[in-house]
C-alpha cells in the first residue's frame, strides 16, 4: 500500500465553503457554514459578515459549524477578527453546534475565553 502524496493529503482540506444566511427576527441571523473555513475561501465568510455588520437593527450572528469540515487558521483568524469588529458595532458573534474537530480546535486554542460557544442554534438565539 502507497503512502498518499502530500498533495492528496492537502487536497482534503481544500474545498468550496457554502454559506446560507437565515433571518431570525427581529435582531438576529444564522449562518450554516458547510465544508471547508481556509485560506482561500475565508475571505468569503469575512466578506458575509462584513455586509451584515453594516446592518444597525442586527444584535446577534450565530455561526452554525455543524456541518464544516475542516477550519484552518486562517479561518480561525476570520473569526477573531469578526468578532472584534462585530463587538464594535454592538453585534454579537456567537459559535454554535461545533463538529468534534471543531470543539478540540476551541480547546487547544482557548477560544474558548473569546467566544460564546453554545451546542445548538436555538440555543445561541436563546441566550441573552
Amino acid at each position: 500500500m502507497t503512502q498518499p502524496s502530500a498533495k492528496e493529503i492537502i487536497s482534503q482540506y481544500e474545498g468550496p465553503l457554502k454559506i446560507d444566511v437565515e433571518e431570525r427576527p427581529p435582531s438576529a441571523v444564522v449562518l450554516h457554514l458547510d465544508g471547508v473555513l481556509a485560506l482561500d475561501n475565508s475571505s468569503k465568510l469575512r466578506d458575509r459578515i462584513s455586509e451584515l455588520a453594516k446592518r444597525h437593527d442586527l444584535k446577534k450572528i450565530v455561526l452554525d459549524l455543524g456541518k464544516l469540515t475542516y477550519i484552518d487558521s486562517s479561518g480561525i483568524g476570520t473569526l477573531v477578527t469578526s468578532k472584534t469588529a462585530l463587538r464594535k458595532n454592538g453585534t454579537d458573534l456567537v459559535l454554535a453546534q461545533l463538529t468534534e474537530k471543531a470543539q478540540a480546535l476551541v480547546q487547544i486554542t482557548k477560544l474558548y475565553t473569546v467566544f460564546d460557544v453554545r451546542d445548538s442554534v436555538e440555543q445561541a438565539l436563546s441566550q441573552a
